[in-house]
Order: C-alpha cells, then structure tokens, then sequence
C-alpha cells in the first residue's frame, strides 16, 4: 500500500529521516507511517503540515486517485505561488 504520506515525500524529496527529526519520531515509526502500518497521531499533524505547506487529514490513509490529485493541485498551488515571488 502507498500512503498518502509517502508519494507526498517523493514528490517533495522529503526523506523518512528529515520526516523524523521534523516531528521528533524515531525513522521505524516515520517506516510504519509510510507503510500504513501504524495511524499517525494527531499531535505530529501539524508538524507535517508545516513540513508539506499543506493541511492534509489523511497522510497515513491510503494513496486514492482523489487524494493524489488533491496533493497535486497543492503541488501545482505552491510552485505557481514561488515562482510569482
């Protein structure tokens, strides 16, 4: 299974460690949050918003085709934003 988490990472180049040491978490949790194995508590939520730039309720669920495409209009949204600055 491909979380929400993990394509959003890739997309972002954003590696486990980074993601550990963003929200405090040992890289086996970030593992088993990239693997669907283990919910991602809501206290590290906002950390991995700030991280992403983005409010996104269902990192650890599952990679859907709507979900992917609401992480690429983000996507589209923040690089149309930085290159008007």
């Amino acid at each position: 299974m491909v979380t929400v988490l993990k394509y959003v990472s890739q997309i972002r180049d954003i590696g486990q460690t980074q993601i550990g040491k963003h929200t405090g978490s040992s890289k086996q949790t970030v593992q088993k949050w990239f693997k669907g194995e283990k919910p991602i508590p809501s206290k590290y939520q906002e950390a991995l918003e700030a991280l992403f730039g983005f409010k996104v309720d269902f990192l650890g669920m599952e990679l859907t085709k709507e979900r992917k495409t609401f992480v690429l209009e983000r996507e589209i949204e923040r690089i149309k934003h930085s290159n008007e600055e």
